[in-house]
């Protein structure tokens, strides 16, 4: 995995983004009292794109591989 975050969406939802160099992702939403497992997260990332909804909330991430080797990712967590 090259990255990830998690974003606490007031107080009821974290969103959870990863990725990797080769253009992989994977999100997912829990509640803000459960942890987050990391290998977990990892066995389910998925190339290109990867959406996953919970409690009215959808999260979408995309991941392009650019010309020069970089990545673009865009994600939206949309209610």
């Amino acid at each position: 995995m090259a990255g990830g975050l998690v974003y606490n969406v007031g107080t009821k939802i974290k969103w959870i983004v990863a990725w990797t160099n080769d253009g992989k992702v994977c999100t997912t939403i829990k509640k803000c009292d459960e942890s987050v497992t990391w290998s977990k997260i990892i066995t389910q990332l998925q190339p290109h794109d990867s959406t996953h909804t919970y409690q009215g909330y959808t999260s979408k991430v995309n991941v392009e591989m650019n010309t020069n080797g970089s990545l673009t990712l865009e994600a939206k967590l949309l209610v």
